[in-house]
């Protein structure tokens, strides 16, 4: 497999990786049921949406792009199956159960050195 380098080759991966039992790690899986900030901007952004209005005094959560973002989110896991959940990307991906991920560069110096 390739890494995918689009959200829409991550979706068109998740079959095989699901066909074995394996899946895909995404940051909005790293934390619990409240998605902050963090690890939503990234898919707001990507999407050319944003939360205020130009002059900050409004937000602009019904922006079209905004709400596309928000519904992708929820796609992830809803249609596509992503875990909800994930205590540590370092130990599924070294068990093998998450062998792709989204991480931080931190998180990168961790698999490089610790799961070659």
């Amino acid at each position: 497999m390739d890494v995918p380098d689009t959200w829409q080759e991550v979706v068109d991966l998740l079959p095989e990786l699901q066909r074995f039992g394996m899946n895909f790690y995404s940051q909005l899986s790293g934390t619990t049921s409240f998605k902050g900030f963090v690890q939503t901007m990234p898919f707001i952004y990507q999407y050319g949406g944003s939360i205020y209005e130009d002059d900050v005094l409004a937000s602009s959560l019904d922006d079209p792009n905004t709400i596309e973002a928000i519904k992708f989110m929820t796609d992830l896991y809803n249609i596509y199956s992503l875990p909800l959940e994930v205590g540590s990307f370092f130990n599924e991906f070294r068990y093998g159960n998450l062998p792709m991920g989204v991480g931080d560069f931190g998180m990168y110096i961790q698999l490089l050195n610790a799961a070659p």
